[in-house]
């Protein structure tokens, strides 16, 4: 998160910059966070993980907004129909297949 940014407008960025596409920020459904030590910088980190439901998305999925160490390893982000999201291997600490469970539930009810 830049200092001069909203969590609202960090999380415009980095949605862009990771997949290309533009969103609407609705609420954080989850906030959790993960204690790791970074072999090449020699430091522990305490790396605070929100999770927020986003709307309206638009633009087409890609790479461009990746740096240049995001190049050599991640992929490109693509959309997963719910019913495969067991499928996928989350390379984070905590249960992303409730999170996501969790946002539809949410947004479920916010359609009734």
């Amino acid at each position: 998160m830049n200092v001069d940014e909203t969590l609202e407008e960090c999380l415009i960025r980095e949605v862009k910059e990771e997949t290309g596409i533009i969103i609407r920020p609705g609420q954080c459904i989850s906030a959790e966070h993960d204690m790791y030590y970074s072999l090449s910088s020699q430091q522990a980190y305490n790396n605070p993980l929100l999770y927020f439901l986003c709307h309206n998305p638009q633009g087409e999925i890609s790479t461009d907004g990746f740096d240049e160490y995001e190049r050599e390893y991640a992929r490109k982000a693509e959309w997963v129909a719910l019913d495969h999201i067991e499928d996928i291997k989350f390379h984070n600490p905590i249960d992303s297949v409730s999170v996501i469970r969790k946002a539809f539930a949410v947004e479920s009810k916010r359609e009734e």
